[in-house]
């Protein structure tokens, strides 16, 4: 499939919202980290760990493989979820500082045992550099507890709904139906597609699930049903019609 199709915003406004975006996104969910450690850490060198996080977020965010990512209603909804609870948790300060409390524990024990007995002078106690490396580990735990959470959410949405396609595919089988779409069906399994299909063709307006499959299959009943012409298949003769006057086995005799 052609990257193209998935273009993203890199342009400097574009890279500005999503900077903007995700410096929100890390520095709520970085409070209860900060009201641990105001006392005993030091505070510029969480605020650079956090900007790392924040230039991490913003640079991959912009990626197409994101952006192919995102093209699914399943994954995109992940996404969202379980964003939306981490902002949520931490901004219950008390909550956010439990669950960052047994990660903290592990990446301020880690980093001191490994730093301080090998370069003392540079890590200065707790000072800039230590708090720095302490920031960055906790928050890669942190980011691995935060993609177990999703992983759980996307297979309870995939058990719930059912398989997804990508935006732009046939929702039965999958097919690519961006440069294919002409009557209203799938040209690999034949199912219906769905009126809007027509108007979105070409690009990636349209996808959905299995359960979606039923409406589409009711409404180009209905449509089928109420044409002039009749549903489907209406007027063309069965095996065996004898022809009529004119030898044409398709059309009425004339006369009658």
């Amino acid at each position: 499939m052609d990257d193209d199709s998935f273009q993203v915003d890199n342009s400097l406004r574009g890279i500005l919202a999503r900077a903007v975006l995700w410096t929100m996104i890390c520095g709520i969910t970085a409070i209860p980290s900060f009201v641990w450690a105001r006392s005993e850490f030091s505070t510029p060198g969480m605020v650079v760990g956090v900007a790392l996080f924040v230039a991490m977020y913003t640079m991959v965010s912009g990626t197409s493989a994101v952006a192919r990512w995102r093209t699914s209603r399943l994954t995109d909804r992940t996404f969202r979820i379980g964003y939306f609870t981490r902002v949520v948790v931490s901004a219950i300060v008390p909550l956010g500082m439990a669950l960052d409390l047994v990660p903290g524990i592990v990446s301020v024990s880690l980093v001191e045992a490994v730093m301080n007995p090998r370069i003392p002078a540079m890590s200065g106690g707790r000072g800039f550099f230590v708090t720095l490396v302490i920031t960055l580990v906790q928050g890669t735990l942190l980011h691995i507890t935060l993609g177990a959470y999703m992983l759980v959410v996307h297979l309870i949405q995939w058990w719930w709904v059912g398989k997804e396609y990508p935006k732009g595919h046939c929702r039965r089988c999958g097919y690519d139906l961006r440069a294919s779409y002409e009557f209203g069906r799938c040209p690999e399994c034949g199912a219906p597609c769905g009126p809007e299909a027509r108007a979105d063709r070409g690009t990636l307006g349209f996808s959905g699930t299995h359960a979606d499959l039923a409406g589409n299959q009711a409404r180009s009943a209905s449509a089928a049903a109420t044409s002039p012409d009749g549903p489907p298949g209406a007027g063309v003769p069965s095996p065996g019609t004898p022809p009529n006057r004119d030898g044409d086995p398709q059309a009425p005799a004339r006369g009658q």
